[in-house]
């Protein structure tokens, strides 16, 4: 599923025909024909005109608004979306144990190794601390 990022801070979106435009202190950054996003993310302060919504409305583009640092603000939701779908097959999946149990186990496999490789980078950026414990086994 193609998505557009939108992060250039400051720039605005705007429909020109059946293209998504990009601009940035009165210069085009980016043409895309419409057709090509199936959504759109915006990180931070990036301005959307009024017919670039209508369209992304009427076209089933589904929106997301993440802050500067990729926090979740909300949606523009069309009123059907395109991946109903999508979200049957979660349903469906969110009732399976056996299912939910792995990909906990999988969720929780990736942070603790990525904890220890922080760890590591960190132990090694700072050798004045003292990471040795009886209890870990490093």
């Amino acid at each position: 599923m193609p998505t557009l990022y939108l992060t250039n801070q400051g720039a605005k979106l705007r429909k020109i025909s059946e293209r998504l435009v990009v601009e940035k202190d009165g210069k085009i950054i980016l043409e895309v024909p419409a057709f090509k996003v199936e959504r759109i993310l915006i990180c931070g302060n990036i301005t959307l005109t009024t017919p670039v919504i209508a369209f992304l409305l009427e076209n089933g583009i589904d929106t997301s608004f993440l802050s500067l640092y990729g926090r979740y603000r909300g949606r523009l939701l069309p009123k059907t979306s395109k991946n109903i779908y999508l979200r049957v097959a979660q349903f469906e999946r969110s009732k399976d144990e056996e299912f939910k149990l792995s990909l906990a186990r999988q969720i929780l496999k990736g942070k603790i190794k990525n904890c220890r490789v922080l760890l590591g980078k960190y132990a090694s950026n700072h050798p004045e601390v003292n990471f040795s414990h009886p209890d870990v086994g490093m």
